[in-house]
């Protein structure tokens, strides 16, 4: 299945390409995505659903339903945080009461990934082990950071980061709607958007079989719409083990990337040793101009 959507609002253009595929190894799939336009600003979802064909399909697709829908009767003015948490409350209550209004769907979930764009800023949400990327400058950035097992694994040094793509348990994810009674998503502080942003929002059965490089490199070279076909493709041509589900999210029309801008990643905020020796150099630079001209000025006194 793949929509596509172009919308306007003030000054900023907005085009996105949505695919959801079952890949080779399911028969069904239990992926949702959905977007969502209006005062309020942009809203993209991606979820992956889990416990078993039904209660996983039911799951995501409540989620996405629960959670743009919260979003549909926001007031004019905001807070961002606030809405995003209580939206991704209720797709976990919503979830909760139909697991135990129903026969057989004990212990259905969801990952969730929401993409909040407003003007020109960017604000996400997530529970789970979807993802959302940005593209930007020729890089891709990865903005989520996994509630799994694995990642805190990582995290506590446990395991290096090299090994956690092939790690026995990286299925075991450790935050999700569904299965608790509260869900407190994780929600970053604002970010600014620029020309010529990209977003990438996808389930695992895209980052399980596609490395960032490749999916930086058909960002880079094609079109939105045929970018998102060649993910997918790709995806599949690894094994397709799980769904497939992707929203690309492009951005125009607004400020560009401003004169010195050097940080890596605009959420998890990354030390850049390359970046502090340009920057040292150019210090450097001005010093040692600046002792040159005073010994001249001495000189010719």
């Amino acid at each position: 299945m793949s929509e596509k959507l172009n919308r306007s609002r003030i000054d900023i253009r907005i085009e996105t390409v949505a695919i959801s595929d079952s890949g080779k190894a399911r028969l069904k799939n239990e992926d949702s995505f959905g977007y969502l336009s209006g005062e309020f600003g942009f809203l993209f979802v991606v979820c992956d659903g889990m416990g078993g064909s039904a209660g996983g399909e039911l799951a995501s697709k409540t989620s996405v339903d629960t959670i743009l829908g919260h979003f549909d009767s926001v007031p004019e003015f905001y807070t961002p945080y606030k809405e995003l948490q209580s939206a991704f409350a209720r797709a976990n209550a919503k979830i909760r009461q139909i697991a135990t209004e129903t026969s057989g769907l004990d212990g259905m979930g969801s990952t969730a990934v929401d993409a909040l764009i407003i003007d020109e800023q960017l604000v996400i949400a997530h529970l789970g082990d979807s993802r959302i990327y940005l593209y930007r400058n020729k890089r891709l950035h990865q903005l989520t950071k996994d509630h799994s097992l694995v990642q805190t694994m990582v995290e506590k040094k446990q395991i290096k980061a090299s090994k956690a793509a092939n790690h026995e348990q990286k299925h075991i994810i450790t935050k999700a709607l569904g299965p608790r009674s509260s869900a407190t998503a994780e929600v970053s502080n604002t970010v600014p958007l620029y020309n010529g942003d990209i977003l990438l929002l996808c389930t695992d059965g895209l980052t399980n079989e596609v490395t960032e490089k490749e999916m930086k490199s058909i960002i880079r070279k094609n079109s939105l719409e045929k970018a998102a076909q060649l993910l997918v493709d790709a995806a599949n041509a690894a094994g397709g083990h799980d769904n497939i589900t992707l929203q690309l999210v492009s951005v125009y029309g607004i400020k560009d990337i401003p004169l010195g801008y050097i940080d890596k990643n605009p959420i998890h905020k990354e030390h850049n040793m390359g970046n502090f020796l340009i920057w040292g150099m150019y210090l450097l630079a001005v010093v040692l101009v600046g002792v040159l001209g005073y010994i001249s000025y001495k000189l010719l006194l």
